[in-house]
């Protein structure tokens, strides 16, 4: 059985909530047996990214960038956030990542993202 470790949270910028929240739970299960992942919040704005942040009870360990965002806007966003977190991981999804392959896609790709992190794993 796996040991417990302290949990990484995540939140996500993502302008259609649900399917963020769809996409990471989808993560979260795949990735259980080596992270104890758990997804604390989405803002569907990249101009509400700061307030979410400052908001937060817990610490986000890892901010998931959502394909729908330019790469432009995706800069802004993972700039910003790390101006507030230091040490804050971030994982970009491609723009258009999810519209051109779909959900599996993504999931695939954050997974490979997510194991390449650096995040404490479970012993």
């Amino acid at each position: 059985m796996p040991t417990q470790v302290e949990p990484i949270y995540i939140v996500s910028v993502n302008n259609t909530p649900q399917r963020a929240k769809e996409l990471v739970a989808i993560l979260i299960n795949d990735l259980q047996v080596q992270y104890n992942l758990v997804h604390v919040a989405n803002t569907n704005s990249i101009f509400e990214v700061k307030t979410l942040l400052e908001s937060l009870v817990v610490v986000p360990q890892v901010l998931v960038c959502s394909s729908q965002w330019s790469a432009v806007q995706q800069t802004e966003v993972i700039k910003l956030a790390k101006g507030l977190i230091p040490g804050l991981k971030t994982v970009a999804i491609p723009p258009g990542l999810n519209a051109l392959e779909g959900g599996d896609a993504v999931v695939g790709f954050l997974q490979e993202q997510f194991l390449g992190l650096g995040l404490p794993t479970r012993s």
